[in-house]
């Protein structure tokens, strides 16, 4: 089962699991959604072809969770 909760103001979005083995709840937070969707995009410009064209950053400011590094 995948859902997904905005928080009590509604400016974040947390997306979460059941494990299927454990039925233990796996949150990804806002940190780990901005690190897939890098990743995914990364993997799009590689399918491409256009790697060598393109310059990619990722930026981290001083909130981001210590963990997404």
């Amino acid at each position: 089962m995948k859902c997904a909760s905005f928080d009590g103001d509604a400016d974040r979005l947390i997306y979460f699991y059941q494990e299927a083995e454990t039925g233990k709840t796996v949150i990804i937070d806002g940190d780990k959604q901005f690190c897939l969707i890098v990743k995914y995009i990364r993997d799009l410009i590689h399918s491409l072809g256009i790697q060598d064209k393109l310059s990619m950053i990722l930026v981290q400011t001083a909130y981001v969770n210590s963990r997404a590094t």
